[in-house]
This record gives C-alpha cells, sequence and structure tokens, in this order.
C-alpha cells in the first residue's frame, strides 16, 4: 500500500499540494518537506488537495497535524484541506486540525478562499 504520489503545482500563485494514493508517516513527511520549501518562499498560504488520496494512517495524520501548527504558528499562514471524505474529516477534526485548517469541498473553492 506504499504507491502514491505528491504534485505541486500553482494556480492563481497560489500553491496547490496534490496527494494520490496512501499517505502514510513517509508520504507525510515528504508533504513537509515540499511545503516547507513553498514556505522558505515566502509562499505562506497552501492548498491540500486530498481528492485523490484513499487511505491516511495515524503517522501520516500526525505529519499533516505537524504542517497544519507550522503554518499557523510559525508562518501565520493559512493552510485549507479540499477534497476530504467523511472519514478523513473525522479523523482530522478528531485530532483538533479543522480548524484552523480550512475545510472546503473543491479546489475551486480553495482558490476563492484564498484569493
Amino acid at each position: 500500500m506504499s504507491n502514491y504520489e505528491i504534485t505541486i503545482t500553482e494556480t492563481q500563485e497560489i500553491p496547490v499540494v496534490k496527494v494520490q494514493g496512501f499517505l502514510n508517516d513517509l508520504v507525510g513527511d515528504e508533504v513537509c518537506v515540499s511545503v516547507g520549501k513553498i514556505l522558505r518562499d515566502g509562499k505562506i498560504n497552501v492548498i491540500l488537495d486530498f481528492s485523490q488520496c484513499k487511505v491516511i494512517n495515524s503517522p501520516g495524520a500526525s505529519c499533516i497535524s505537524e504542517l497544519v501548527w507550522t503554518i499557523n504558528d510559525d508562518f501565520h499562514g493559512k493552510i485549507v484541506f479540499c477534497g476530504l471524505d467523511k472519514l478523513k474529516q473525522n479523523v482530522f477534526n478528531l485530532i483538533g486540525i479543522i480548524p484552523p485548517a480550512i475545510e472546503v469541498n473543491t479546489l475551486s473553492e480553495a482558490l476563492d478562499l484564498l484569493k
């Protein structure tokens, strides 16, 4: 179950990180490193698109939690999640990262929010 892909694009000058497949601790770490580079480049608002993410395990969720607090507390930026199914919504609510992460249904809504 280690098949995954992380795609980073910029839409309307907003970084969009798409996670496909299985998000475990190794993938979560890779997402954190990638977003860390984006933050150091001065872009403090980021969208995480989970619409193609099949499963997030506990260590993967923990990595995303760390990322949320880094963006929120250290960079005073915004992180928006889109494409979450009900299970992922519940997990992120239970671990206390929605809020401060903002959750919307679609990438279009996320982009509108960060304009």
